[in-house]
């Protein structure tokens, strides 16, 4: 039997996203739903209170200041009581069944502190957001050096990133959960007593960003596993945002000094030295794309699909169908440089996303 919960949602300026996201939760599951409204904005703040017509299990929390995703967390956090506990981004949605899952997942497993869904990237559900990573020096010293080597071995740089991509599709396809080094806030489902044990939910030094890979190394050095259920399935309107690259890396930083403070000393030299671009010997012209027709009849269809030069995905198709760019899908490609894996031994394909900026 399923159990009462409570779930956080942090609102900045996206009144419409976070009721959205709020009328997909099994409100007859729900303890206390805690919004934290950051967006310091008293037009904002009347919109969430004129849409979110919830009753008294929804608590709105107007913040005095911006108070940043983690602190905001831990603000509403502290205002819960419920064992088991829900983080929601706003622009993330649960679909059918999907926390019943997560629940029964996290009952079955006394030792597992948080379980996160399958997170497919849009509404549609043909892209699968691969899992969180843990990140360390090591990997970094890792991914710089197959930089360096790439353009000699072009083709088993292309190799190295379709093996990820299967993982993803292998992992995230299956009808089991399985354990993970890191999970995402995005939709998770936490054990309270477990967070507690760990030191508390996230910690104030990052504003957003890294917080929950913080929590999730907590929680392991405490002890605890960590799962991904792909039976329970939510989706995220995932944007890949250059301009958030400068808070990123600033979290970042703090997660390395935090976690590998020797190790990070170390890699910040040597990844330097390695680092290039893998590209660089590839002089094939690269197609400027401004339309999901223009990427569909130059890419045809593909399996896998990232921002990353490294080859990462960003986005699987986990049922192992190739597909074509739906016009889903190419609203949540950012202006910039993409990379499509169409499956089997083929290398990947670039493309330029070219979006028209407003004037004004």
């Amino acid at each position: 039997m399923t159990k009462a919960l409570d779930a956080i949602v942090v609102n900045y300026h996206g009144a419409d996203d976070t009721a959205r996201a709020l009328a997909s939760l099994p409100w007859p599951l729900m303890g206390s739903v805690h919004v934290v409204d950051n967006s310091v904005d008293a037009d904002e703040a009347a919109r969430l209170r004129a849409l979110l017509e919830y009753g008294s299990s929804l608590r709105l929390h107007v913040a005095d200041a911006n108070l940043g995703f983690g602190q905001a967390c831990n603000f509403a956090w502290a205002h819960s009581t419920a064992e088991q506990v829900l983080l929601l981004n706003p622009d993330a949605r649960l679909r059918a069944g999907a926390v019943e899952q997560l629940q029964r997942t996290l009952a079955e497993d006394p030792c597992c502190a948080a379980v996160a869904p399958r997170m497919d990237w849009t509404e549609e559900g043909h892209l699968v957001l691969p899992n969180l990573t843990s990140q360390s020096p090591l990997a970094r010293v890792r991914e710089a050096w197959a930089t360096r080597w790439a353009v000699h071995a072009p083709r088993a740089f292309a190799t190295r990133g379709a093996r990820y991509a299967r993982r993803t599709q292998q992992a995230m396809g299956g009808a089991s959960a399985f354990e993970a080094d890191a999970l995402s806030g995005a939709v998770l489902l936490l054990r309270r007593s477990a967070v507690e044990q760990a030191g508390g939910l996230f910690d104030p030094a990052y504003f957003m960003f890294f917080e929950d890979t913080d929590l999730s190394q907590r929680l392991r050095a405490a002890g605890w596993r960590l799962k991904v259920e792909p039976q329970a399935r939510a989706w995220h309107a995932w944007h890949h945002r250059p301009d958030k690259a400068a808070l990123m890396a600033q979290s970042e930083r703090v997660y390395l000094q935090r976690h590998h403070p020797l190790g990070d000393r170390l890699q910040r030299r040597i990844v330097p030295w390695l680092a290039a671009d893998p590209w660089r010997g590839d002089h094939t012209p690269v197609p400027q794309l401004s339309s999901a027709e223009a990427v569909r009849q130059a890419i045809g269809p593909f399996m896998g699909l990232t921002p990353l030069p490294s080859l990462h995905p960003a986005g699987v198709r986990a049922d192992g169908v190739a597909r074509t760019l739906s016009d889903e899908e190419w609203s949540l490609l950012d202006a910039g440089r993409w990379y499509a894996w169409p499956g089997g031994g083929a290398g990947w394909r670039r493309f330029d996303v070219i979006r028209e900026t407003s004037h004004g």
